[in-house]
């Protein structure tokens, strides 16, 4: 399930009770002779590098997106002749199972998907290769928690980025790789609904899951669009 972003009222509380422990701490360490001008530069330095940090790790997630989407087939004509070709299907893996789950994948459902039509997001370039996109995350590797939730965040970049260059592309599905797609039933499912509504993107998918304050959730095991 995705995480659901605090309530404003509580994110005010919050740092009101950040900002009360930063005017303690500096008081006291006045109170007991240590300088509070290079306490509180010491403290804004650390503020200033971590996003300074934020900042790099975000230039190399734009980075990382633009080499694989440039590296990322494109729609010829041939192609759209087919039956595929509209919708861009993302996977969710991990190099452990770039031999087994996404090896499985391309010999199941998406033996006759069209190489633009499908990418793994992954944590590693695949030792040997495979007929697929990979794209290298900067995510933690083989975790089901950070990892996971920063693939989901990074997948939707590089499938913005990939439906930009090949406009023939219409929707863009996310999935686990331990997932069993049938192409042609959701392509199917998905000419019922457009893609656009008033100018902005929809998102089509399994709502309720609940975590945390998050009553009305994503659920993200079953995929969406």
């Amino acid at each position: 399930n995705f995480p659901c972003p605090p309530k404003p009222q509580k994110a005010r509380v919050l740092m009101f009770y950040m900002s009360c422990l930063l005017v303690l701490v500096i008081s006291i360490a006045g109170a007991r002779g240590h300088d509070v001008t290079a306490l509180f530069q010491s403290h804004v330095s650390v503020a200033a590098s971590a996003e300074m940090s934020s900042t790099i790790r975000t230039a190399r997630i734009e980075e990382g997106v633009a080499s694989t989407a440039s590296r990322h087939p494109v729609s010829s004509s041939g192609d759209l002749a087919r039956a595929h070709g509209k919708v861009l299907y993302v996977v969710y893996s991990d190099s452990l199972f770039y031999k087994t789950r996404v090896s499985w994948i391309l010999k199941t459902w998406a033996v006759e998907l069209p190489r633009q039509s499908l990418v793994i997001v992954g944590d590693e370039e695949p030792q040997e290769v495979l007929p697929v996109s990979v794209h290298r995350t900067r995510c933690p590797p083989h975790s089901h928690w950070e990892g996971a939730c920063c693939k989901y965040a990074e997948a939707v970049v590089l499938a913005q980025r990939i439906m930009q260059r090949d406009r023939n592309l219409q929707w863009a599905f996310f999935s686990d790789d331990d997932a069993y797609i049938r192409p042609e039933a959701m392509e199917s499912a998905l000419r019922r609904h457009t893609p656009e509504v008033g100018g902005h993107g929809i998102v089509l998918g399994t709502w309720g899951c609940v975590a945390g304050s998050c009553n009305a959730g994503l659920c993200a095991g079953g995929g969406y669009a």
